[in-house]
């Protein structure tokens, strides 16, 4: 009886497993996982918390200073671009007001007007800009005319100048519009568009008057110095303070469009 007894308990011992070979081998290389990790924050964390070294300091400085003078650079031409544009579209718009007006019929506060008299409204330029500033008297003014034609009831279809702007007398001067920034009228054309053999291309003009009748929507162009001839288009070029250069194209038929260029000979 003793005898079995010893058996069954060597049987039992060598049935019992053992405890170092009884751990999963994935739970070993959970916790080497976990112990790198914990490893490799601990440095993260104490890099962290160095700080720049000089010459790092140095180096954000220098590439933040070349970052701001490009942005400076390109925000100059950025202002002369839109400043440039804006002034074209002031243009376009003023003689587009002047066709509306001419064609609405609308009146105006000018007076000595016949009876027989057609609304006609229209846009004066000067190259460079008007030489006298008809509201504060003062020389080398930037500015173009916006108009009524017909002083005493005799349209000729060119701006016929006044001592003032707006009338307190007779003129035909209703609003001057001012250039404020460093724009100008650089150039004045006519025929460019058309260059047929009935009317020449003419360029460098001092002046140059577009009108328009009712009911008519086509646009009468003349120099001023030859109020007896009308032109097939007129050329406003204007240009920047950095020398960019557009163009404001009126046709005979009366459209108005806008080249991004010099487009004249």
């Amino acid at each position: 009886m003793h005898k079995i007894f010893l058996q069954n308990k060597n049987i039992t011992t060598s049935c019992r497993p053992d405890r170092e070979s009884s751990v999963p081998l994935d739970v070993t290389k959970r916790q080497k996982r976990i112990r790198s990790f914990l490893r490799q924050r601990s440095a993260f964390s104490k890099k962290s918390n160095s700080g720049f070294t000089f010459v790092e300091l140095i180096m954000v400085i220098a590439i933040f200073g070349i970052l701001s003078s490009v942005v400076l650079f390109n925000y100059g031409n950025f202002t002369s671009t839109i400043t440039l544009q804006n002034l074209t579209h002031d243009i376009a718009l003023q003689v587009n007001q002047a066709q509306k007006t001419a064609i609405s019929g609308l009146g105006n506060r000018i007076t000595g007007f016949t009876g027989g008299y057609k609304p006609t409204y229209g846009v004066y330029f000067e190259k460079g800009g008007m030489s006298l500033n008809l509201r504060s008297g003062q020389s080398g003014a930037k500015e173009f005319i916006y108009f009524t034609d017909s002083l005493q009831g005799e349209a000729n279809g060119v701006y016929d100048h006044g001592n003032y702007c707006p009338a307190p007398s007779a003129t035909e001067c209703l609003d001057e519009i001012n250039i404020q920034t460093g724009d100008s009228i650089d150039r004045l054309c006519v025929n460019v568009v058309a260059q047929l053999g009935a009317f020449p291309v003419k360029c460098d003009l001092d002046d140059l008057s577009v009108t328009f009748t009712r009911p008519f929507p086509d646009a009468i162009i003349k120099i001023n110095s030859d109020p007896t001839t009308s032109e097939a288009d007129a050329e406003i070029v204007v240009k920047s303070i950095k020398g960019d250069k557009k163009t404001i194209v009126v046709t005979k038929l009366g459209q108005v469009y806008i080249e991004d260029k010099d487009i004249t000979p």
